[in-house]
């Protein structure tokens, strides 16, 4: 397990914690309401007698657990949803150091499937025309595919196709050069160097091993710049000390930008 492996795991174990503590709070909170109201057993408030205050006080006091018990349950749901969507999330990061060797692979099981499916298409169209034979499904089967799912493929479809459609075909395909584009892209990256210019007191550095166009500054930015910072998709990066994004050529002239604005003159 790489580094960037590392903190995926590290992400999805701080979802779950908090999930955890969210809905133990909601809990708590649930229980605590449930307290009161066994309490005042449903005593109703009595107006001008002495316990009046007390009564209301300790409804409010129910009602503010049971609002803050339907929060935390609902913030509990949201981290088990995005922990969940983070173990389920198979692609393939730019930011992982293994990234293109992931890709290589990826783009190697296409290239297979896309192969198998014209073969086991010509095997379908094949003498005698479309007709399943033994002989067809040995020769499917020879290909890797199961005997259910080669038999699967002398069913007509909704459209009335045979084995597998050209769309299907072509969706594959796409897939790929898209992958490959990646695949460029990411070698490319590999050759660039990190690089950094200066801007009156801000520094703007478009770190390459990173994946990231990061702003540095030489103390905490006043309100005004982190307001516009964050409109322009920088987030404060703690582990880094400094401001950042993911690189583009966007990212990049925006930090310019803003370091320009609010940085001051080189001169």
């Amino acid at each position: 397990m790489n580094a960037y492996e590392q903190k995926k795991e590290a992400r999805i174990a701080r979802l779950e914690a908090r999930a955890v503590k969210a809905g133990n709070e909601s809990t708590q909170r649930h229980d605590q309401a449930r307290h009161i109201a066994e309490l005042t057993n449903g005593q109703p408030i009595l107006v001008g007698h002495h316990s009046e205050r007390g009564h209301r006080a300790a409804l409010g006091r129910m009602n503010n657990h049971m609002k803050k018990a339907a929060e935390a349950y609902d913030k509990s749901e949201d981290y088990k949803r995005r922990a969940v969507a983070a173990k389920n999330n198979h692609a393939i990061s730019s930011d992982d150091p293994d990234a293109a060797d992931k890709l290589r692979a990826r783009i190697a099981d296409l290239v297979k499937i896309s192969d198998t499916m014209k073969a086991a298409n010509k095997i379908v169209r094949g003498a005698p025309k479309n007709q399943r034979t033994e002989e067809k499904l040995n020769a499917l089967e020879a290909l890797g595919l199961e005997r259910m799912r080669a038999a699967s493929l002398f069913n007509p479809d909704f459209c009335g196709r045979l084995g597998f459609p050209q769309f299907e075909v072509n969706l594959n395909s796409a897939n790929r050069r898209r992958l490959a584009k990646r695949l460029d892209d990411i070698e490319a990256r590999a050759e660039e160097e990190t690089s950094e210019t200066t801007h009156g007191t801000i520094t703007v550095l478009d770190n390459v091993e990173e994946n990231r166009v990061q702003l540095l500054f030489p103390g905490k930015p006043d309100a005004e710049t982190r307001r516009e910072m964050k409109q322009n998709g920088f987030k404060w990066a703690p582990s880094q000390g400094a401001w950042q994004r993911k690189r583009s050529t966007w990212a990049l002239d925006s930090a310019r930008r803003l370091a320009e604005k609010f940085g001051g003159s080189n001169e």
